[in-house]
């Protein structure tokens, strides 16, 4: 998430996107099996979904997968990795979601 924080100085226009692995959920329910939740889980979240709303992005919905990260032992899941566009960018690609 602290590489993401520079992007916060680009004035945003035109098409763009954020694709990648965020190290951080959007939701509680986009992580599963961990043990434990850490405490700052929920700043995490509220930080990461500022960010998102303040670039004014949107969050495409992936096809197939609800995961993409699995633990080693396969008994810990989340949704780290996304992708994030303009309103633009989404007009010009024409898609509305990712197939994983």
């Amino acid at each position: 998430m602290g590489e993401a924080k520079g992007v916060e100085s680009f004035n945003g226009d035109g098409p763009w996107c954020l694709i990648g692995d965020f190290h951080v959920v959007r939701d509680k329910e986009e992580k599963r099996g961990a043990k434990g939740v850490l405490i700052n889980d929920s700043t995490e979240i509220k930080e990461f979904n500022s960010f998102i709303d303040d670039m004014n992005l949107f969050d495409i919905p992936l096809l197939g997968k609800h995961f993409t990260w699995f633990s080693s032992s396969r008994n810990a899941v989340s949704h780290i990795d996304m992708s994030c566009e303009s309103i633009m960018f989404i007009s010009m690609a024409e898609f509305n979601s990712i197939c994983v």
